[in-house]
């Protein structure tokens, strides 16, 4: 399947992940109120890192491993089967673990039904085996039944979700849908590939599985861990605030990490194949899509935050307003270490630089939440999170130099900066005179966001990038064309 089409599910997956919750968030944010959803996404949090044991790094190992042998059965079935059994010793000592940690745990006990509920997503991730079809780049697949299941989600919170008292079952959905997006992979991975114990190959796989757990692990110190410290030294509301923004922000960042996530299974096969000449064009191409899909994006967000939240969120999350505008530039900022870390340095499997990149981060993320959250709550917690990731950024930039001598693409950026510097001054004018709604001033920001960035991108900067989705959009309506003329052909 080709890179385009990858994209397009990927994206259209990704996005879902963040559109059902906005269809959903308006609803239960006023019904449950911030310190429900506070409560919830607090939860959450904990259950992650447990989740973080129990998957260790094989999201991306597994797409990495299973991307270089799709074309040869046996090996495939041997490393699906080598993979599932590590993971399988690490849930089982995830999930004791979190038993143990809700039962034993006296500051955790207000919580404990909903850590129990937990327990499902925790099991459920494990069967989930999402990392074996996307290392299949088989998105098409896994949008459809995504898509089908948060549709199920949905009317179940709509149907179920009445009052501030139902945010358990607010939970529960949430959990659910993992558990059964887990037995519908199954069921069709059991046409596909086989358990093959007879061969198994652990060791091979131990180093760069918790190479990729510390990763993580370590990213949670900038990432999970900002809404469990503000939740330990703040409450549910200021979680709640930052929840909110955090929605916002991953919408965002959703459309580039689905481009991302088809990018990687097809670098790591062209790495494979000592293709570099290939490899380089698609990570020139990955920097110009990150740039044109950010700097309109971030621009908008920035400017409309206070109406973006008032619309999706309501009048009581007025405090997640400036937290949403201090994470904006994140979608540039995590954008380019997605590229820089996942489609340069994983592919290659320098995995200690991705280490380092995270313990790095994770140090200015425990300084910064221990210094700037007890003062400034939310605040604080969103500019840590800032900070880090541009230490996780500049360190992984020096690894990419070292390694494949390319540097970072300055040229592109200012080229990017002053193109799109005349669209925040028309945004913010839009902002500061014209009162016409919520609704009609986002409503207004957004076709001029995409009325300039149609006319930059395809008259000005003319890009690969631009290029490249014009040729697919032409095609796309050729084809279209012709098939009509097949159609109505007497």
């Amino acid at each position: 399947m080709s890179i385009t089409r990858n994209f397009i599910f990927s994206a259209i997956l990704t996005a879902s992940s963040y559109i059902f919750p906005f269809i959903i968030f308006p609803y239960v944010s006023r019904i449950l109120g911030p310190d429900n959803i506070g409560a919830c996404d607090f939860v959450d949090s904990l259950i992650n890192y447990f989740m973080l044991v129990s998957t260790l790094g094989v999201s991306w190992v597994g797409i990495r491993e299973i991307a270089s042998c799709r074309d040869d059965r046996e090996k495939l079935n041997r490393v699906f089967t080598s993979l599932v059994v590590i993971t399988s010793v690490s849930t089982f000592v995830a999930a004791v673990l979190l038993v143990a940690f809700t039962c034993f745990v006296p500051t955790f006990a207000v919580y404990r039904p909903l850590l129990f509920i937990g327990l499902l997503k925790l099991v459920g991730n494990f069967f989930l085996i999402e990392w074996f079809y996307r290392g299949l780049e088989d998105f098409k697949y896994i949008t459809v039944r995504t898509i089908l299941v948060k549709i199920g989600y949905m009317a179940g919170v709509f149907m179920f979700v009445r009052t501030a008292s139902d945010y358990s079952i607010y939970y529960f959905l949430l959990c659910a849908m993992v558990v059964v997006n887990a037995i519908v992979n199954c069921w069709k991975a059991a046409g596909i590939v086989r358990l093959d114990f007879t061969r198994l190959q652990i060791r091979p796989f131990l180093k760069p599985l918790f190479v990729f757990c510390l990763y993580f692990g370590l990213s949670t110190m900038y990432t999970t861990f900002n809404t469990t410290y503000l939740g330990i030294v703040g409450d549910d509301t200021q979680v709640g605030y930052f929840a909110t923004a955090n929605k916002f922000f991953g919408v965002i960042i959703s459309i580039y990490a689905a481009f991302t996530g088809v990018m990687m299974p097809r670098l790591t096969s062209l790495n494979a194949q000592n293709e570099e000449k290939e490899f380089h064009r698609l990570i020139s191409l990955s920097y110009d899509v990150l740039m044109m899909f950010a700097f309109p994006i971030l621009i908008f967000g920035i400017i409309f935050a206070d109406q973006l939240v008032m619309l999706f969120a309501g009048g009581q999350y007025g405090g997640a307003v400036i937290p949403m505008r201090i994470m904006m530039p994140l979608v540039l900022i995590i954008g380019y270490e997605q590229i820089i870390v996942l489609q340069i340095l994983a592919p290659k499997k320098k995995d200690r630089a991705i280490f380092t990149n995270a313990l790095l981060g994770s140090i200015v993320g425990v300084v910064l939440n221990i210094v700037l959250v007890p003062g400034m709550l939310v605040v604080g917690t969103s500019i840590t999170w800032v900070c880090a990731e541009i230490v996780v950024m500049l360190s992984a930039q020096y690894f990419v130099w070292r390694y494949t001598g390319l540097g970072f693409p300055f040229r592109m950026l200012m080229k990017y900066v002053i193109a799109y510097l005349p669209m925040a001054v028309i945004e913010f004018i839009i902002f500061r005179n014209i009162q016409i709604g919520t609704v009609g001033m986002i409503m207004t920001g957004f076709v001029v966001m995409a009325i300039y960035m149609a006319i930059v991108q395809c008259l000005v900067l003319k890009t690969e990038a631009t290029l490249f989705f014009e040729g697919k959009i032409v095609t796309f309506f050729k084809n279209r064309c012709n098939i009509g003329k097949g159609v109505i052909k007497p």
